[in-house]
């Protein structure tokens, strides 16, 4: 397996090293901003800190451009497809995570081979029928909103979970009261089973989607 991996690894490097020779990249200008920073008479230079505001129309432009060059690049490679291919191949089978006892029900998330996001299922025991708990492939039609981590309750009642946005390291946490559907953002939260406190309520159909009330 291992040398399998070295074999890839050294195809993919003398691809686009070829790639790249035939194929100049002619990537879009990067606006610079006079932008410097004082720390302790130390004076650090930040000419990109524009780019920090993600939800600007400025830095969505330009991340757009960038993508461009990168599919187009991709797209030219010759062997691209031969690696797309096998490593689906390789990656099309079922996965199950470690299941975790919580509030007399077993917790794990499965995929059943190609899903982008393995779903989260639980069960009274290991011959007890599943019960699917969150689809995380439904929360977004583009898959830009990934589930992250899970934490059921003890009395198994209530699942926290956070969900990342675009990739992004910030994550929100939500709990579900999985015998209502009723989905909370959490602002502050109580010890063990108590009440959390909430920003926002919804109710979730067990697909995943919510409609806010």
């Amino acid at each position: 397996m291992k040398l399998t991996v070295r074999v890839i690894i050294v195809m993919v490097t003398f691809s686009l090293a070829e790639a790249g020779k035939a194929q100049p990249v002619d990537y879009p200008p990067t606006r610079q901003v006079d932008v410097v920073d004082d720390y302790q008479g130390v004076k650090i230079s930040d000419p990109y800190r524009w780019l920090e505001d993600l939800n600007s129309a400025e830095t969505k432009a330009w991340l757009n451009a960038q993508n461009a060059i990168t599919i187009k690049y991709l797209e030219s490679l010759p062997i691209r497809e031969v690696f797309r291919k096998r490593i689906t191949e390789l990656w099309n089978y079922p996965k199950v995570s470690l299941p975790k006892r919580e509030g007399g029900r077993l917790w794990y998330r499965r995929n059943s081979g190609l899903e982008r996001q393995s779903v989260v299922y639980s069960r009274r025991n290991i011959n007890a029928p599943r019960v699917m708990v969150i689809d995380p492939n439904k929360l977004s039609p583009d898959g830009s909103i990934s589930l992250a981590q899970i934490a059921p309750s003890p009395n198994g009642k209530f699942l926290a979970y956070t969900l990342s946005e675009g990739g992004a390291d910030w994550q929100t946490i939500h709990v579900r009261d999985l015998t209502t559907g009723i989905r909370f953002i959490i602002i502050s939260s109580a010890h063990r089973n108590q009440k959390i406190g909430s920003s926002l309520s919804a109710k979730i159909s067990p697909n995943g989607s919510s409609a806010a009330r």
